[in-house]
């Protein structure tokens, strides 16, 4: 996945774009509550199956976020965790490039 671009849209409507380099997650809110909101976050990603792929980060507002992109069949699903507040999303992947 590193060198890759995701957009993607969960079932509520927000919408974002991810580009992961060797470096970095780099992430853009596109619509949504968040819509503009960006960041630069260290992460770790991991192959789970042929084409599933295990993205997550550690923000520096103490928020948690987990991916698991699935290229088979174009989902996404997300666990967010921030302090005693937990969200699961799902949604599609719209492009990859």
């Amino acid at each position: 996945m590193i060198g890759k671009t995701i957009e993607y849209q969960y079932e509520n409507g927000d919408s974002y774009r991810v580009q992961l380099t060797a470096e970095k997650a780099t992430w853009t809110a596109l619509t949504g509550s968040a819509a503009g909101a960006t960041g630069d976050e260290d992460f770790d990603c991991a192959e789970v199956a042929p084409n599933v792929f295990m993205i997550g980060w550690l923000e520096s507002s103490g928020e948690v976020v987990t991916l698991v992109v699935n290229l088979n069949d174009m989902t996404i699903h997300c666990n967010y965790v921030y302090g005693q507040t937990r969200h699961f999303w799902q949604g599609k992947v719209k492009s990859i490039s």
